[in-house]
């Protein structure tokens, strides 16, 4: 049984309320790619996609997020 490759948004959230974060997986050049991309709304209110965000190899993005959380997980209080 073949797993689904995931491509597209994966996650979203709105940054204010003319802005919203995507976090898009999508393939370029034969390259697994993580896009962190900020979408603002035009004039017609629709989502368009910013220069501001961050691209990168999605082994780059494997190997940063065990940091991250860890970082993550040393700051921020318990429950």
């Amino acid at each position: 049984m073949e797993t689904e490759k995931i491509e597209g948004e994966v996650y979203s959230f709105r940054k204010n309320a003319n802005e919203e974060v995507k976090c898009i997986i999508s393939t370029q050049y034969n390259q697994k790619l993580v896009e962190l991309r900020v979408f603002y709304k035009d004039e017609n209110d629709e989502l368009r996609r910013s220069k501001r965000g961050i691209v990168m190899n999605i082994n780059t993005f494997q190997q940063a997020l065990p940091h991250i959380q860890q970082a993550l997980n040393n700051t921020l209080p318990t429950p």
